[in-house]
């Protein structure tokens, strides 16, 4: 994890230091091509760290960051351009992103509907994720479903109040525009009311 990659950067940064150290001790020094290749590793393997720790971590396991996370380590990857000794490696860990992730890297797919709207809707990443080619897709297919959410919790709002009961926050939430307005807000939590205010903004931008 981030560890491995922290400890190799230090070993990096003291580079001409530990040299000298390696010479006072008369130990068998690295090869310049040794240096080369751990500067090389580094630079592929630290992006692979950050990503894994931000998705296993116990504060950001949130299916919002999981689209994020993938494709801009994708990036980082192919960016990685001009190795001399880590290519493989490289090439090798790009192929197994596009492989096992492939509905992340084409969102046209049924499977990436559940990713794009919880990365859309996430107020960390929203938009600024998605790819040139898919971002109106992106944001109609968000629109869309914050349509159909109001459309059915409109439609429940016809139900009984004991069956109202049993509603989910959501549906209950998108009952009325005017609810977003009243001390009914009072009841919400703050992140459930940033994301109701979110939608409401991006249903209006689709119909204009």
């Amino acid at each position: 994890g981030t560890q491995c990659s922290t400890i190799l950067k230090k070993i990096l940064t003291y580079e001409e230091k530990l040299i000298s150290v390696f010479e006072e001790l008369k130990l068998l020094k690295l090869k310049m091509a040794e240096w080369i290749f751990l500067e090389e590793y580094f630079t592929i393997m630290e992006p692979l760290a950050v990503a894994l720790d931000k998705l296993q971590g116990e504060k950001r396991s949130y299916l919002g960051y999981v689209a994020p996370t993938i494709i801009v380590l994708r990036c980082l990857l192919i960016q990685s351009t001009h190795l001399q000794y880590c290519k493989p490696l490289n090439l090798c860990l790009i192929s197994s992103l596009e492989k096992r992730f492939d509905y992340l890297f084409n969102l046209s797919t049924a499977k990436s509907k559940d990713f794009i709207i919880a990365s859309m809707s996430h107020p960390k990443f929203k938009g600024s994720w998605v790819p040139v080619r898919y971002i109106d897709f992106c944001k109609q297919l968000f629109i869309n479903e914050c349509k159909l959410i109001n459309y059915n919790s409109d439609f429940t709002g016809h139900v009984t109040s004991d069956d109202s009961d049993t509603n989910t926050p959501v549906e209950r939430l998108f009952s009325g525009a005017i609810q977003v307005l009243t001390s009914r807000r009072n009841r919400l939590e703050d992140t459930n009311f940033e994301m109701l205010l979110c939608c409401k903004c991006l249903m209006q931008q689709g119909q204009e």
